[in-house]
């Protein structure tokens, strides 16, 4: 009787467990599915983060190379912008935007250089 009352009390344990709200088996997908034979579903495994320091090439690292871009540009840029637009010094905006702008650019540091007493700008530029 006690064997009985063990396992009859383990069934009904059993058997309350289970919850049919969160059965799987009896979902009805109609057919639904995501992509086809030919979909191709990525996730990045990693994040790869480089110091710029790290990025060398026989004419120097990045940031050496980036060093001495900015001594050949004005401290004030043109039209108050903060930095310089690539798309138009490379032509992105037409050869004339391009030419236009390396104009300001240039126009510009020739008006720092000559406004600077001490010609540390144009020390600068002659190293």
């Amino acid at each position: 009787m006690r064997k009985f009352l063990t396992i009859f009390t383990l069934s009904l344990l059993a058997v309350s467990c289970i919850d049919n709200d969160y059965d799987l088996s009896d979902i009805d997908t109609d057919d639904i599915g995501i992509g086809d034979e030919n979909s191709v579903f990525t996730c990045p495994l990693m994040t790869l983060r480089v110091a710029v320091a790290d990025i060398v090439n026989e004419q120097g690292d990045l940031d050496g190379i980036l060093a001495e871009a900015d001594v050949w540009l004005p401290d004030r840029l043109p039209d108050g912008a903060e930095a310089v637009d690539v798309k138009r010094l490379t032509g992105g905006d037409g050869q004339q935007a391009q030419q236009a702008y390396v104009q300001t650019l240039l126009t510009a540091l020739q008006e720092e250089i000559d406004a600077d007493a001490s010609d540390r700008k144009l020390e600068q530029i002659a190293r």
